[in-house]
C-alpha cells in the first residue's frame, strides 16, 4: 500500500511538472529587420498584435522576442518613415527576415500629427509625407522647393532657392501661418515669424523625411499654428554611417556642395554625425517696368541706424545670395527605450528678403542648441539659437540698416501613456517660448526695453478605441500670452473609423489661435516716405493702442508746422497778411489779428478718407471643420480626400495707412466770414475786392486746386507716434469663411512607375470690404494664395539605374493685398518640373533637375520678380 502511494505522489509530482513546464512554456521569436536596399532599421518596433508585448529590434536591426503567447499569431512590425507590417508566427521557434518599404503608403508611422508615433491611417488630420527617395531624385536647390507635389501644399517661390510654404492658411511676401520646425526645434526666425530656409541647416543629403500636418494645430502645438505643421526629419547616426558629399552646379551661378559624416561606438551605444552645406548663386532681377518703377525711389545709399554713418554698399539692390550651415549630433542609447540626443550648430543666410515695404538685404547668422530626451512615453526638449544682430540687414526703401538681435528659448515636455486596459491613449504636455530682442532701437522703438515675447502653454489629449474601427479623439490646450495678456483656450475633437485597413473615414473639429508675431506687436520705426518723399511713413505695432485724439495735424511745407487739426482762423488770417507787408494797409491788416483772435473762430480738415483707431491687437481665430478619406481603392489606386470649413475672426490685416491726409475745403469762405465780422471800414482794393474777399481768394489758392476741388494740404499724426509722420498699421478683422478640398490620387503602375495628380480649390480668397474688428470702416483683406491649385506628373523611381520625374503646376489667377508693393492681380501660372538622375549603385548616384523647363511667366505674388528656368546638376558619392 505504501509503494502504491509513494508511486500516485511521483505521478501527480510529474504531471505537475509537466503542466507547469506546459503553462510556462516560451515561444522565442528571432529576427532581422531591414528596408528595402538591405540596410538594418534600428528601434523598429516588434509588437504582438492585440497586445502591448513587444521589442525593438538592436542597432544591427536584429530581435529577440519572447512571449508565452502560442502561435499562431501576428506581429506589427513598423519604423517611423516605413510602412508597418504584418507578419504570422506560426511555430514556437521561429527566425524571421522582415523587410519594410518605405514608400508613402496608408501604413506609414508618422509622429507629428498628434506629437506621438501613429499611423497615417489613424492619424486624426490630413497628412502627407515627403520621403527620402522622392527628395534626393527630385534633387532641388532646397529642401523646402522639394514639397511642391504634395497635396494641399503651396511653395511659393521667390528665387533660386527661397520659398515659402502655405498650407491652408494666409500668406504674405515675408511670412505664411505655417508652422515649420525641424528635429523638434522652431526654424522661424525668432520674433518675425518669417522662414528664411538658408538659415535651416538641413539638407537633402541628411533628410530622412517630411512630415506635412494641414489644418490648425493649435491644441497640441500652440498658438500660431493655424495652417498646419511641416516636420523636418533628419536621419540619425544609427540609420546610416559613412561619409557622403554632393556637389551640384546650374544656371544663375548656382553652386552647391554638402556633406555628412556618421559613426557609431562598438558597443552600439553612441552615434554621432556632423553635416554640412554651403550654396550660393545670383538671384533673379528686377526687370519688368512695373517692378523697375516701384524700385525707382529706392535708395541709393545705406547708412547704419545706430552710428548713422555711411557704409559704403555699393551693389544696390544686391542679387547674391549666400546660404551655409553645419550641424553637429550626439546621440546616445541609454538603453533600449531611452536615447538621449545632443545638436548644435551655425547657420548664416545673405541675400533679398521681401517685406510688406518692398525689398531688403539681410545676413542672418543664427547658431543654435538643443538637447532631447525620448524614453518610453516620454519626451522633452531645450532648444536655444540666437539671431546675431548688427549693421548688415537694410530695407532697400529707406536706406537706413536694423538692427535685430535675437535670444531664443524653448522647451516641451510631454508624456503619454495608456489607461483603461490599453483602450485610452493620453498625452499630457506643456511648452515654453521666449524671444529676447535688441534693435538698438532701430526696429521696436518705443518697445525697446518692453518687447519680450513669451507664450507659455500645457494640453492633454485623450485618443479613446471605442470599438475595433472607432477612434474618439479630444484634445484641449491653454497658453498664456504675455505680450497681449491674453489666455486661450484651443480644443479638438475627432472621430476616426476604419472600415478596414484599407479605408480610413475621419471627421475633426480644430479652433486655433493665432499669435501676432513681435514684428506685428513691437515695430516702431520708419519704413518709406510718402507725399514725393518730404513726408516719413512710420509703422506702428500693436502691443499698445493706436488713437487721434490729440488732433496732431501738420501743414505740408511745414509753414504752421504741428497745429490742432481744428486749424484757428487768426493763424491763416497771418499766413495771408504776409503778402501785405510793406503795403500802405499793412498797419490796418495788422489791427484786425487781435480782434479775429479774440473771436476764437477755427476751420475744420476735410479727412481724404477715415480716421482708423484702434486697441490692443488681438490673437486671431480659427474654427474649422473637416471630413476625410484616406484609402486605398484598389491594389494600385491610393485616393485621399479632405474637405473643411474655416471660420476665422480676427486676423491680421496687410499694414494699412492709419493717418488720414487732410484738407480744408471751406477754409476760405471761413477766413471771409471772420474778417467780416470785424472789418468795418468797406475799405475797397484796387482790383474792386473787399478785404475779407481777397484773403479768401488768397487762402484758396492754397486749400483748393484749379478745378475747386480741395486740395491735400495736410495729414494727421497719431498721438503715439514721432512728430510729422504718416502712420502704418496692423489691424484685426471681424471674420472671414470659405470652404476647401484637396483631393490627391497615386497610381502605381509598377513597382518603379507611379502617376500622381492633386489638387487644391478654396471656395474664396479675396474680400474687397471687411469690416475692421470693432469699426464701421472697410478694408479689402485676401489670403494671397490662388484659389486653385493643380498638380500631375510621373515618377520612375526604381533602386538602382535611371530614375526620372516629370511634373505640370499650375496657380490660378488670384488678388494680393500685401502692403504698399505687392498689391495687385496675380498672373495665372503653369510651371513643368522635370528631373532625371542615374544611380550607379547605392555609392553614386547623379541628378539633373529642371525647374520651370519652359521659362513660363511666373511669380508667386503680385510685383515679386519672374522666376524663369532653373537648372541643377548634382552628383552625390556615399563611402561607407
Amino acid at each position: 500500500m505504501k509503494t502504491k502511494i509513494i508511486k500516485l505522489k511521483k505521478a501527480a509530482l510529474l504531471f505537475i511538472l509537466l503542466f507547469g513546464v506546459q503553462s510556462f512554456a516560451q515561444t522565442v521569436v528571432n529576427g532581422n529587420v531591414t528596408d528595402a536596399s538591405g540596410i538594418p532599421l534600428p528601434s523598429a518596433n516588434i509588437v504582438i498584435d492585440g497586445t502591448t508585448t513587444g521589442v525593438a529590434s538592436d542597432f544591427d536591426g536584429n530581435f529577440t522576442l519572447s512571449t508565452s503567447e502560442k502561435p499562431p499569431f501576428t506581429l506589427k512590425v513598423s519604423s517611423v518613415g516605413f510602412e508597418t507590417k504584418s507578419v504570422q508566427v506560426t511555430k514556437s521557434n521561429q527566425t524571421l527576415s522582415i523587410v519594410l518599404n518605405d514608400d508613402n503608403t496608408l501604413d506609414e508611422v508618422i509622429i507629428s500629427a498628434s506629437r506621438k508615433r501613429e499611423k497615417i491611417q489613424e492619424a486624426p488630420a490630413a497628412v502627407s509625407v515627403l520621403t527620402s527617395k522622392k527628395m534626393e531624385a527630385y534633387s532641388t536647390a532646397n529642401p523646402v522647393m522639394g514639397l511642391k507635389n504634395l497635396t494641399g501644399v503651396d511653395v511659393a517661390q521667390y528665387g533660386v532657392g527661397e520659398g515659402k510654404i502655405n498650407l491652408r492658411g494666409k500668406s504674405t511676401a515675408f511670412q505664411t501661418e505655417t508652422f515649420v520646425i525641424a528635429d523638434y526645434r522652431n526654424v522661424s526666425i525668432p520674433s518675425l515669424g518669417a522662414n528664411q530656409y538658408g538659415q535651416n541647416p538641413v539638407d537633402a543629403i541628411d533628410l530622412d523625411r517630411v512630415e506635412v500636418i494641414k489644418g490648425p494645430g493649435s491644441a497640441l502645438y500652440g498658438p500660431g499654428v493655424e495652417a498646419g505643421v511641416v516636420h523636418f526629419i533628419s536621419k540619425s547616426p544609427f540609420k546610416k554611417q559613412g561619409l557622403t558629399f554632393s556637389l551640384g552646379l546650374g544656371n544663375q551661378q548656382q553652386v552647391q556642395a554638402a556633406f555628412r559624416y556618421a559613426e557609431v561606438s562598438k558597443n552600439e551605444k553612441l552615434g554621432f554625425k556632423v553635416t554640412g552645406f554651403v550654396r550660393s548663386a545670383e538671384d533673379f532681377e528686377i526687370d519688368d517696368p512695373e517692378g523697375l518703377a516701384r524700385i525707382s525711389d529706392d535708395a541709393t545709399q545705406i547708412f547704419s541706424s545706430v552710428t548713422g554713418e555711411n557704409l559704403g554698399i555699393s551693389e544696390i539692390p544686391d542679387y547674391d545670395t549666400k546660404s551655409y550651415g553645419f550641424t553637429g549630433t550626439l546621440e546616445y542609447k541609454i538603453s533600449d527605450k531611452t536615447t538621449l540626443v545632443g545638436t548644435g550648430g551655425y547657420s548664416k543666410s545673405e541675400g533679398l528678403i521681401r517685406v510688406g515695404q518692398g525689398e531688403g538685404y539681410s545676413e542672418l547668422p543664427r547658431p543654435f542648441a538643443q538637447i532631447r530626451l525620448q524614453s518610453g512615453g516620454f519626451f522633452a526638449q531645450a532648444f536655444w539659437s540666437k539671431q546675431i544682430g548688427g549693421d548688415d540687414t537694410w530695407l532697400y526703401p529707406t536706406g537706413t540698416t536694423q538692427y535685430n538681435d535675437i535670444s531664443q528659448y524653448e522647451g516641451q515636455m510631454q508624456y503619454n501613456f495608456d489607461v483603461l486596459d490599453n483602450k485610452l491613449d493620453l498625452t499630457v504636455g506643456t511648452d515654453y517660448r521666449l524671444n529676447i530682442t535688441d534693435s538698438k532701437g532701430s526696429l521696436y522703438g518705443r518697445f525697446e526695453d518692453d518687447d519680450d515675447y513669451t507664450i507659455y502653454g500645457a494640453y492633454l489629449q485623450g485618443k479613446y478605441k471605442a470599438t475595433d474601427k472607432v477612434d474618439l479623439i479630444a484634445a484641449g490646450r491653454v497658453d498664456r500670452f504675455e505680450a497681449l495678456e491674453h489666455t486661450s483656450f484651443s480644443p479638438r475633437l475627432g472621430v476616426v473609423y476604419k472600415h478596414d485597413e484599407n479605408h480610413t473615414f475621419r471627421a475633426t473639429y480644430n479652433h486655433s489661435t493665432g499669435a501676432p508675431v513681435a514684428l506685428n506687436l513691437f515695430t516702431d520705426f520708419q519704413v518709406g516716405a510718402a507725399i514725393g518723399g518730404t513726408v516719413p511713413v512710420w509703422l506702428n505695432g500693436g502691443a499698445d493702442e493706436l488713437t487721434y485724439s490729440d488732433g496732431n495735424a501738420y501743414i505740408l511745407g511745414g509753414g504752421l508746422g504741428a497745429v490742432p487739426s481744428e486749424l484757428p482762423i487768426a493763424g491763416l488770417y497771418q499766413v495771408v497778411a504776409q503778402n501785405f507787408a510793406g503795403s500802405p494797409l499793412e498797419p490796418y491788416i495788422n489791427s484786425l489779428l487781435p480782434q479775429i483772435a479774440a473771436s476764437g473762430s477755427t476751420t475744420s480738415p476735410t479727412a481724404f478718407g477715415p480716421v482708423l483707431e484702434r486697441g490692443k491687437l488681438e490673437p486671431s481665430i480659427s474654427n474649422q471643420f473637416e471630413i476625410g478619406y484616406n484609402g486605398r481603392v484598389t491594389d494600385k489606386l491610393r485616393v485621399t480626400v479632405d474637405a473643411y470649413y474655416n471660420k476665422r475672426e480676427k486676423n491680421l490685416t496687410a499694414t494699412v495707412q492709419s493717418s488720414p491726409l487732410i484738407g480744408y475745403a471751406t477754409a476760405g469762405q471761413d477766413l471771409h466770414d471772420a474778417i467780416a465780422a470785424v472789418d468795418n471800414s468797406g475799405i475797397i482794393l484796387p482790383n474792386g475786392a473787399t478785404i475779407a474777399q481777397t484773403f479768401q481768394a488768397g487762402l484758396e489758392t492754397l486749400t483748393l486746386n484749379a478745378d475747386g476741388s480741395t486740395a491735400v494740404v495736410g495729414f494727421l499724426t497719431a498721438d503715439q507716434s514721432p512728430n510729422n509722420v504718416i502712420d502704418l498699421t496692423f489691424f484685426n478683422i471681424e471674420s472671414v469663411d470659405y470652404f476647401g478640398v484637396d483631393l490627391g490620387l497615386d497610381y502605381a503602375l509598377t513597382d518603379d512607375v507611379s502617376l500622381f495628380g492633386n489638387a487644391s480649390w478654396i471656395s474664396k480668397n479675396y474680400w474687397e470690404e471687411i469690416n475692421i474688428l470693432g469699426s464701421d470702416q472697410k478694408v479689402p483683406f485676401a489670403l494671397n494664395v490662388p484659389d486653385l491649385k493643380a498638380k500631375f506628373g510621373v515618377d520612375y523611381l526604381p533602386e538602382t539605374g535611371f530614375s526620372a520625374n516629370v511634373a505640370a503646376r499650375y496657380r490660378s489667377e488670384f488678388e494680393s493685398v500685401n502692403g504698399s508693393s505687392w498689391t495687385g492681380t496675380n498672373d495665372a501660372s503653369t510651371v513643368v518640373d522635370v528631373s532625371l538622375g542615374y544611380k550607379f549603385n547605392d555609392n553614386y548616384k547623379f541628378n539633373l533637375s529642371v525647374t520651370n523647363a519652359f521659362d513660363q511667366d511666373y511669380r508667386p505674388i503680385t510685383n515679386a520678380p519672374y522666376v524663369g528656368r532653373l537648372i541643377l546638376g548634382k552628383l552625390t558619392v556615399h563611402i561607407d
